[in-house]
């Protein structure tokens, strides 16, 4: 990808987008599509050792409601799902610009799917106990 001169002169970050991507080792390609139709299996059964990967996520969306509680009630109590739902963002971004398809692969499949799951059953469940 070529960006025009005046753009890299004001923005250094955009250099890196220049250059050619990581290649990806056929069994790393094989070891993640396992990984990951490991997981997703384990995810429609409730159960297995690859959900335990959701505890990385208990942390950050903890901290999201310390770091956002100044900013009001209603701030505070959706900062917990913003940084959680922000992490892998900001982490498929970081090797998108670094050319580390593995490390975009693995944030964009893995960690977005595992983020979005703990809040989607969250609001499953507090559906449920409201009856709405």
């Amino acid at each position: 990808m070529h960006l025009p001169e005046s753009w890299t002169e004001r923005l250094p970050l955009l250099e890196d987008l220049g250059q050619d991507w990581e290649p990806v080792p056929r069994a790393a390609l094989v070891g993640w599509i396992i990984f990951y139709v490991l997981f997703l299996y384990q995810v429609a059964r409730g159960s297995g050792i690859l959900l335990l990967m959701d505890g990385v996520f208990v942390p950050i969306h903890e901290g999201g409601h310390l770091l956002f509680r100044l900013a009001g009630e209603f701030i505070s109590v959706a900062g917990g799902t913003f940084l959680q739902l922000f992490v892998p963002f900001a982490l498929a971004a970081y090797f998108f610009f670094r050319r580390q398809s593995q490390g975009v692969a693995f944030a964009c499949s893995s960690f977005s799917s595992s983020s979005c799951l703990l809040p989607l059953i969250w609001l499953m469940r507090a559906r449920r106990i409201c009856r709405c």
